[in-house]
């Protein structure tokens, strides 16, 4: 499900930490298992002993390839140090602790720092919420999260923003395994290149279709707001609109709305479309070829009658995508 980026301060009665931390988060690698029969699955031994790494750090979580532990922050180096000494492969994680959205970081255990003055604050109207792991994601941990309400996309690190009601967001703060819960800020779901004050912004926002968008939904309509697209699988719509900087301010101050950002329009930037436009190309080739071909070998590429040595093929395609695989420290 898509979303983007937000969220905010539980005040009063609803204050946000939950305070698990013990000090520094590290995550001590596993190391292969020998089992003896190469068509066995891989396992991986564990290398604390009764719930302790190095006599230093005391494991929080485990998992299938790594174990999550926390140590004295005062301790943390000489921990390192001996878990080194004795063949552990140890990671500091301290952005384990941080809640990071939108350019804004602030501790897990403490309250929201940085947020603009001019930014309206989430109330008990809040149905946004961020909940943030000690951890990564265990299977039971997200079991209980959609429980509570659904989540709607992650944050790194740790972090889902769930769809919930205030009662929800106290029942996750008694878990062991939740150290962080707020409600979603209306300043984080603006883009941080949108500058106060400024008027007739082409924009783009995003509406959450799984609470009752009646008023995100009335503003943008009084504004002659056209969808733009519906993502009916994600549970959200895109809605182009034209306002001023008092109007993104009351629709991030909505809860249905998850994110506002500058709309850019697409436009045709490859190079045969530019030709195309230019009245360059015929639909089969240039019909300027020497021109054209004196132009591609100005910029170092080869042609159909010029191939110079480190010459780039003009005609390759590249391609580039996400596969969808996070590069880390290690497997979460």
């Amino acid at each position: 499900m898509t979303m983007s980026q937000g969220f905010t301060v539980l005040l009063a009665t609803l204050h946000l930490a939950v305070g698990v931390s013990e000090g520094a988060k590290i995550i001590a690698l596993k190391a292969p298992a020998e089992t003896g029969d190469p068509a066995s699955p891989l396992i991986h031994r564990a290398n604390s002993v009764s719930g302790t790494l190095g006599g230093c750090a005391r494991v929080i979580a485990d998992y299938p390839t790594f174990e999550l532990a926390t140590v004295n922050s005062r301790e943390l180096g000489a921990c390192m140090q001996s878990l080194k000494a004795s063949g552990v492969i140890a990671l500091e994680k301290p952005t384990f602790d941080e809640i990071r959205v939108n350019g804004y970081t602030f501790p897990s255990d403490g309250p929201p720092s940085g947020l603009p003055s001019w930014a309206p604050r989430a109330g008990s109207s809040a149905r946004m919420y961020l909940v943030q792991f000690i951890g990564p994601s265990r299977p039971e941990w997200l079991a209980f999260v959609e429980d509570l309400g659904d989540p709607i996309g992650y944050l790194p690190d740790n972090t889902f923003l769930v769809r919930m009601s205030g009662g929800g967001g106290e029942r996750a703060r008694q878990q062991a395994f939740v150290q962080h819960v707020s409600p979603y800020e209306p300043a984080y779901k603006i883009a941080r290149d949108l500058a106060p004050k400024e008027e007739a912004i082409n924009l783009t926002v995003q509406i959450d279709e799984g609470q009752d968008a009646s008023q995100a939904i009335g503003l943008l309509g009084s504004l002659g707001a056209p969808v733009l697209d519906i993502d009916r699988k994600g549970s959200t719509s895109t809605v182009g609109v034209v306002a001023g900087w008092s109007e993104i301010l009351a629709l991030a101050a909505l809860p249905e709305v998850l994110w506002i950002e500058r709309r850019v329009p697409p436009q045709i930037s490859d190079e045969r479309a530019g030709l195309v436009l230019a009245g360059r190309h015929n639909g089969t080739s240039p019909t300027n070829p020497g021109t054209y071909q004196s132009w591609l070998a100005s910029k170092g590429f080869c042609t159909s009658t010029s191939r110079p040595p480190g010459c780039y093929d003009y005609w390759n395609r590249v391609a580039v995508f996400d596969s969808g695989l996070d590069v880390q420290d290690g497997p979460s």
